[in-house]
């Protein structure tokens, strides 16, 4: 069985459009800038498309100096001077974030209507996964990876009235190969030097529901995932990660996944 990485996607800012990479920087937050920055409102309180949908209108790109967004405003990866210090919650982990300049934040206030800020990933206070304290996260709903097989996702298209795209969901990694949801039953893979660890199935939102291309929300797929996806209290589509060790911290499109620790379930 061949199991092939067909795309990666970084999303430097949480719940604004992604960037497809060839080749993926690991870190030990997960990919290098992945969900670095995440925009709060007044409160404090995290910003994400369940509050906004149109989140997802904002493009992404990779410059030497730092990330832009809409080819109008770029975010250097490093501070020049030193931004206040805000603590907040990313659910119910409680995390610390460095605010941006007021030019980054009065952009994004202005393009959204209301009053927010930036914030980036404190390096000096790291935030940790709730069920793996080993493993740092930076604004992530909860862990490093997010791994979804096209298989899973041909699957759930057979169900549904319009076939969606895999960008719904929002993954990191996403493959070719094996059957549906093979993902939920590997334990230990290795991706060229690199050796990766199961955390947990991913539970869904709302977020599933909204177009990443035009910000309309609907009531799909998450109405018939709930028909047999449902583990608990949560409707589970993809699963999460960590890295664990690597020689290069680097994976590439077209990187074959080995199962080192395979084990069957019948979650559903």
């Amino acid at each position: 069985m061949q199991l092939t990485i067909s795309s990666l996607h970084l999303y430097p800012i949480k719940s604004l459009g992604s960037i497809p990479l060839n080749t993926a920087q690991l870190s030990e937050t997960g990919m290098a800038y992945d969900r670095f920055w995440m925009l709060v409102d007044e409160k404090g309180v995290f910003i994400t498309q369940r509050d906004i949908p149109k989140l997802a209108l904002f493009k992404m790109q990779l410059s030497d100096k730092g990330i832009v967004v809409n080819n109008a405003l770029e975010i250097p990866y490093e501070l020049a001077e030193k931004g206040e210090e805000i603590t907040t919650k990313v659910f119910q982990d409680e995390v610390a974030g460095i605010k941006e300049s007021e030019r980054v934040n009065n952009w994004f206030s202005e393009q959204l209507g209301q009053k927010v800020s930036l914030i980036r990933s404190s390096k000096q206070n790291p935030r940790f996964v709730s069920n793996h304290p080993d493993t740092k996260v930076n604004f992530s709903d909860s862990n490093q990876y997010l791994l979804l097989g096209h298989a899973s996702m041909n699957n759930l298209n057979t169900k549904l009235a319009e076939a969606l795209p895999i960008n719904r969901f929002r993954a990191n990694i996403i493959f070719e190969g094996g059957t549906a949801h093979a993902e939920d039953t590997w334990r230990r893979i290795q991706i060229g030097t690199s050796i990766f660890e199961y955390t947990k199935l991913c539970g869904r939102c709302k977020v599933t529901t909204i177009n990443q291309s035009t910000a309309e929300m609907g009531n799909e797929p998450l109405r018939t995932l709930a028909t047999y996806r449902n583990k608990g209290k949560k409707i589970c589509f993809g699963s999460y990660w960590k890295l664990t060790s690597s020689s290069d911290n680097q994976i590439s499109v077209g990187d074959e996944i080995v199962i080192l620790v395979h084990q069957p379930i019948n979650n559903y």
